[in-house]
């Protein structure tokens, strides 16, 4: 028995050092490709941009596919591909390298678009124009562009602008706002729905004529679209405001429960606002019942909320009143935690990136200089029947390798130290 445990136990030692192998050799592979794309020859050159061969002669005036994505930036339209004329040179319409440059590019924009927006959003949009993501004169282009990066944008930032005053920008603004909700369809849509829809893209801001200019709107467009619904566009601002006022007597925790408004009261409250006239009561009474059981709120508050222990499960009373105070949608303390954590997290993370670089760069200074990194690698790769492409061959840059690496020299770090210490005091 002790023979056949030492038995197992061997060859799960075996198995685990042929384990450790196997991944040190995928993350030398790793290792290797990003190296010999800066500096190991490949055996077919790619055509070069000065031409004047034969070889690159023998390539003018075709068209030659860049062999990747058969869409563009978009998702859609023709194949990349690269337009050789008759001196070899190439005229690239839409190159692999540039459409992972465009995307890049466009990434990084956009990172710096919601920075500016989430500070200032008229500064943000204006560098947005800049970029050319959007006309910043065209209330149409930007409102379009807000409810796109409404998910990405402060929604704070965004409740804050459409409500700007009328005489702000020159009335931009105000256009933006009534631009913004014509590109909204509320046809067929309960109220209340609507409501919640409508609120799901901004928070409100804290001040009555912000509130009063966003909601007029939205009642004018619900008017337009359910015309049978109130006789006019006043009653259903009235009532918009009123299911504002009722969400949160309903849910705000501070408010006791005695003092908490009643359907009674609800349907008192609204009496006379038809035209002189009664809304149905069973009508008012609906949308009581849905309000007092589901809350109008953001979800990115409801996963606040959940994030921090803090569901429905739980109950009301342990909603902080930051949450869900008499503004219903304005300041959430749970936004401005996310974005602490986040700030904190991207500092370290930026410290250990410059660390790492900086013990890099003091590695490589260290080098002798006489030695020839290109040829005893090109002789390693040759040995291994491994090629490589180099960035003057493909027209990659230093930029395209640098997040390659950024993405691997962790796991590669982490794979090393693992190996090394299991393999310390042994021999193999």
């Amino acid at each position: 028995v002790a023979g056949a445990g030492a038995a197992r136990a061997e060859r799960t030692r075996q198995e685990h050092r042929e384990l450790r192998l196997d991944a040190m050799k995928a993350v030398r592979t790793v290792l290797q490709s990003l190296h010999g794309s800066i500096v190991a020859p490949i055996a077919v050159r790619t055509v070069s941009a000065g031409g004047g061969d034969d070889k690159d002669s023998a390539t003018a005036g075709r068209t030659v596919s860049t062999g990747g994505s058969d869409k563009d930036l978009n998702g859609t339209g023709p194949p990349s591909t690269v337009n050789i004329d008759t001196n070899g040179n190439s005229n690239s319409n839409s190159t692999l390298v540039q459409v992972f440059d465009s995307k890049k590019r466009r990434r990084e924009e956009e990172a710096r678009v919601i920075l500016r927006f989430n500070q200032k959003p008229s500064s943000g949009i204006s560098y947005a124009g800049q970029c050319g993501h959007i006309d910043p004169d065209d209330a149409v282009d930007v409102a379009q562009y807000l409810l796109k990066m409404k998910d990405s944008f402060e929604k704070t930032q965004i409740g804050e602008y459409l409500g700007r005053e009328p005489d702000y920008q020159g009335g931009f603004a105000l256009k933006v706002l009534h631009a913004y909700v014509d590109q909204l369809n509320f046809a067929g849509m309960v109220f209340d729905d609507a409501i919640r829809f409508y609120l799901s893209g901004f928070r409100l801001p804290g001040e009555a004529q912000k509130i009063d200019r966003i909601m007029e709107k939205f009642a004018e467009r619900y008017s337009l679209q359910n015309p049978t619904v109130f006789v006019n566009a006043d009653v259903a601002f009235i009532l918009a405001f009123s299911i504002i006022m009722l969400n949160t007597d309903l849910h705000n925790p501070s408010i006791k429960e005695e003092r908490r408004m009643t359907k009674e009261g609800f349907i008192r409250n609204n009496r006379g606002i038809s035209d002189g006239g009664d809304l149905p009561e069973e009508f008012l009474t609906a949308i009581f019942d849905r309000i007092r059981e589901n809350a109008i709120s953001l979800k990115e508050d409801d996963e606040a909320r959940e994030r921090t222990g803090e569901g429905k499960e739980e109950g009301a009373s342990t909603l902080s009143p930051s949450v869900l105070n008499p503004s219903a949608f304005f300041s959430n303390h749970y936004v401005e935690m996310d974005r602490t954590r986040e700030t904190n997290f991207q500092k370290e993370r930026d410290q250990i990136v410059r660390n790492t670089e900086s013990l890099l760069k003091r590695k490589k200074r260290h080098h002798h200089p006489s030695k020839a990194p290109s040829a005893s690698f090109g002789a390693a790769a040759s040995r291994s029947s491994v090629k490589f492409v180099r960035t003057e061959d493909s027209g990659l840059q230093d930029e395209y390798v640098s997040p390659m690496f950024e993405v691997t020299w962790a796991p590669a770090l982490a794979v090393f130290s693992t190996a090394m210490e299991s393999a310390n005091g042994t021999a193999g």
